[in-house]
């Protein structure tokens, strides 16, 4: 029984891991701007462009895609 039960738990790992790119991936294929998803659209509105682009330098979304791995604190921490 605790063979089976150490079977079961070993293979969630890679379950999740598996799920969890896919969903990190749809995520990154969504239209559209974090920025404009944080905001209220009228108080986005009210913003220059100088600032949704301040905004965006300050949460690091001002990189590609590929790049924003840098800017995570996960792997910061990482050796």
């Amino acid at each position: 029984m605790a063979k089976y039960a150490v079977k079961k738990l070993l293979g969630i790992i890679p379950m999740l891991l598996i799920i969890t790119f896919i969903i990190y991936w749809l995520l990154d294929l969504t239209p559209g701007d974090p920025i404009s998803y944080l905001m209220d659209p009228e108080a986005l509105a009210r913003l220059s462009e100088s600032q949704v682009a301040a905004l965006r330098a300050q949460y690091g979304l001002d990189a590609p895609s590929a790049d924003n791995e840098d800017n995570h604190d996960i792997f910061r921490a990482l050796p």
